[in-house]
């Protein structure tokens, strides 16, 4: 006799299996882990499912897995760069499932039926994200990892307590056909991942964070191609913003700001820092001390030496206070994320991403916005819009 359990799997295996899952993945020359991710997804037990792989300026590694992979993978050649978005919206007209499954050609899944897990995700939802990691163990993307973690955190407070989410990330998201097509697929951005979110946020489409499956995606190993990276994100994240900044302050910090604030706040400590400096030479108190120190060498000449004293302390306390709760509350923030997502973490590398990475994050976007608003320049070298 078959158990309740099992036939409850069953039963549960054939209603999934009814969906359709069109995965997509751009590549653009070779990537190192396409292998790999084809193999896990031909081998993943979901049987309904097609797997269309779009390769722009294919090299002679990516032609020779296309002839391995080709009686389980439909590959579409463009022997010129076509670029991104145009390779995606013309792989999706040409896939036929109800729901679209875009990974990254440079990311790794070690969990087992992951398209199972998807289409149960994907059940009342109309976008389903996943948990995300940095694939390797160089520093850099040790930071990077940690950056990631806060992001599952901020992801998971949108899916629980609002099940929308103003912005998605494009290295593995599924999304319903249906409400692809009505949000209009993907435009031409530079971070068309961050327009598809907005619309489909703009639209109300329903949004949910898979926890129980983590993906793992390569990451810039050294400083200069992790700007070189941040510049094309904070170009493109900075022309997404100058184009919607009205709506999205509208939408998000107006009608959501008991999750955008404190999501904010996750995704960049020193924000936490800022706003406590702003709060602590803003008080009244402080400055009616200010101007009473300042006044009284006036009139006793004498208490110079106190006065210089008493200015030091106060900026010492100040600075202690700013600098210390704002550690304290972003290592709690942290601590919480890499708990949520099964992350090792280690007080010093968040230290460094604390002081130094989060400082450069926000640097780079504020650089951006002067690359796209001032200078009006949102040409890269490096990528094709």
């Amino acid at each position: 006799m078959i158990g309740t359990s099992e036939r409850q799997q069953k039963n549960g295996q054939a209603l999934a299996d009814s969906e359709k899952i069109s995965i997509i993945m751009p590549v653009f020359r070779e990537s190192a882990c396409l292998e790999g991710l084809l193999s896990h997804l031909i081998r993943d037990s979901y049987a309904t499912k097609e797997i269309l792989v779009v390769v722009d300026e294919p090299t002679e590694y990516t032609m020779k897995l296309v002839k391995r992979f080709e009686k389980d993978v439909n590959f579409i050649i463009n022997m010129k760069r076509k670029g991104k978005v145009g390779a995606l919206n013309s792989t999706v007209h040409i896939s036929s499932g109800q729901i679209l499954l875009f990974l990254d050609s440079d990311n790794v899944i070690t969990s087992n039926s992951v398209l199972m897990q998807v289409v149960a995700g994907m059940r009342g939802r109309d976008i389903v994200e996943f948990q995300l990691d940095a694939l390797g163990n160089s520093f850099i993307a040790k930071l990077v990892g940690i950056e990631f973690a806060n992001a599952n955190l901020t992801n998971m407070l949108y899916s629980r307590y609002s099940a929308r989410k103003p912005i998605i990330g494009g290295a593995a998201f599924a999304i319903r056909r249906e409400a692809f097509f009505e949000i209009g697929g993907f435009r031409n951005f530079i971070t068309e991942d961050l327009d598809l979110g907005w619309r489909a946020f703009e639209k109300r489409k329903s949004y949910s964070h898979l926890d129980g499956v983590k993906i793992y995606t390569a990451v810039p190993t050294d400083l200069r191609s992790w700007i070189s990276q941040r510049k094309r994100w904070s170009t493109g994240g900075a022309e997404w913003f100058s184009r919607n900044y009205r709506s999205i302050v509208t939408g998000t910090l107006k009608n959501m700001m008991s999750i955008t604030i404190p999501s904010f706040l996750i995704l960049f400590p020193t924000a936490v820092l800022g706003i406590i400096n702003l709060i602590l030479p803003g008080s009244i108190a402080e400055k009616v001390t200010v101007l009473m120190l300042l006044l009284l060498p006036f009139k006793a000449p004498q208490s110079g030496p106190a006065v210089f004293l008493l200015f030091s302390i106060m900026s010492i306390v100040r600075d202690f206070l700013s600098y210390g709760v704002g550690f304290a509350v972003s290592l709690l923030l942290t601590y919480a994320a890499c708990r949520y997502t099964g992350r090792r973490f280690n007080i010093w590398e968040f230290a460094v991403y604390y002081f130094a990475y989060s400082p450069m994050t926000l640097l780079m976007f504020a650089y951006g916005l002067v690359r796209v608003v001032i200078l009006r320049n949102l040409r890269l070298t490096d990528w094709k819009v």
